[in-house]
């Protein structure tokens, strides 16, 4: 019916204008889901990094060159540095030969595990050291106290 009264070039625009419009209702939808998924993995980034940094265990990960590129609260306890000097430090170690560990787990791409004793306090602490390879990522690092367990 109001084709009679509108010429073509004017419906044309009409629904450019009414594309539009659908394109920006759809783009603000999907903002507002992106928001929102934003907001949930912030809240699950804080909830891992709160359960990481409550355990007594350094927990630290190397890049695929070893550098420590993350480490919990635990770990900086240990090395008696702050996570930020850890990280940019890169290659620090919480005993003589920790790296090697990293590299061995890499080279065979199986994770490794051995027994170190880490002065921490000044007090000599015996730990199980482990690292585990991930494909191309470099490792993951765990050190479990086993002080009481020694003989």
């Amino acid at each position: 019916m109001l084709r009679r009264f509108f010429s073509k070039s004017t419906m044309d625009a009409a629904s450019a204008v009414d594309a539009a419009a659908n394109d920006v209702a759809r783009l603000e939808a999907e903002n507002a889901s992106l928001k929102a998924e934003n907001t949930r993995l912030k809240v699950d980034a804080r909830r891992g990094n709160t359960i990481i940094n409550t355990t007594l265990n350094p927990i630290w990960q190397r890049d695929i060159n070893l550098s420590i590129v993350y480490c919990n609260l635990a770990f900086t306890e240990v090395a008696e540095e702050s996570a930020e000097s850890v990280i940019a430090v890169g290659d620090m170690e919480l005993y003589r030969g920790h790296r090697a560990l990293g590299q061995k787990a890499i080279a065979t791409g199986q994770e490794q595990f051995e027994r170190r004793h880490i002065i921490v306090g000044g007090e000599r602490r015996l730990y199980m050291m482990r690292e585990v390879p991930m494909k191309g990522e470099g490792t993951i690092g765990f050190a479990i106290n086993i002080t009481e367990l020694e003989v």
